[in-house]
């Protein structure tokens, strides 16, 4: 049977058994990589040197190609992600490596869950954690809350490029939602929730800084408190309740105040 030079392409385009290394041919996740946010976006520049292997048309081509952003699309009945070629090509990743897949868990896991709030704006939290559940049934590790908190960054853009997302009433509770009692994955997990509301209120300022304009006294703060919930998580002495709204008011108190904060004692 006769193939067009196009379907040629979109056979080649989609890469299998794939994972990424740097230059030190470690093992590493795309999300190192600039995104693009939307087609008439500049995905930016990368000084990293990530490469990209895999296969394509069923194996029977080896790929290995320097990618220099990624993206991610929502729209179809599963989420696409796909990476930018130094030549300039996007790449469709599919099934990646083994074991590949604990390094990228926490972004797949982070995608799923935007893929399925963007489609089932009216979703439960129950729901959206049952359906996590099932896509990642293989994984020895179950999807969490603290798979998210690794790209909030992410979570955040997303939403304010996404109308389905932005009219998503989990979505928008996750976002928006009171940062102590907020009830997350079905109700378990409080603490996480609250951690998670913390945040994503800062993480737009933490993505500012640099060497040349490090964290201030108030950005501290909250680093410090953060510390000292996950140090309680780890030692199964994690902070009541009152312990935690102390501890966060006091963390959106005058970042001239330097005291300790409530609770910061393990």
């Amino acid at each position: 049977m006769a193939s067009s030079d196009d379907e040629e392409e979109v056979v080649l385009n989609c890469v299998e058994n794939y994972h990424f290394e740097d230059e030190k041919q470690e093992p590493i996740s795309f999300t190192v990589l600039p995104i693009q946010w939307t087609e008439t976006d500049s995905p930016g520049t990368t000084k990293n040197q990530i490469f990209l292997h895999g296969t394509a048309d069923s194996g029977l081509q080896k790929v290995y190609k320097q990618v220099m952003a990624w993206k991610l699309d929502l729209s179809g009945e599963k989420p696409t992600i796909y990476v930018l070629t130094k030549d300039n090509i996007w790449m469709q990743l599919q099934k990646p490596r083994k074991s590949f897949e604990e390094t990228i868990r926490t972004i797949l896991v982070t995608v799923y869950f935007l893929h399925f709030a963007s489609k089932n704006k009216d979703t439960s939290e129950k729901a959206i954690w049952d359906h996590l559940r099932k896509v990642f049934s293989t994984h020895e590790v179950s999807p969490s809350e603290h798979d998210l908190s690794y790209h909030l960054s992410l979570i955040r853009g997303m939403a304010q490029r996404d109308e389905m997302l932005a009219n998503s009433k989990l979505f928008n509770g996750f976002l928006i939602g009171p940062v102590i009692g907020f009830k997350f994955s079905g109700g378990k997990g409080p603490k996480l929730g609250a951690l998670l509301c913390v945040l994503m209120r800062i993480a737009s300022s933490f993505a500012s800084l640099t060497p040349q304009r490090p964290a201030g006294k108030s950005s501290r703060r909250v680093l410090t408190y953060l510390a000292t919930m996950a140090r309680r998580q780890r030692s199964g002495r994690a902070m009541k309740t009152k312990e935690m709204k102390q501890g966060i008011n006091q963390c959106q108190r005058d970042p001239t105040d330097t005291k300790e904060l409530k609770g910061g004692k393990s």
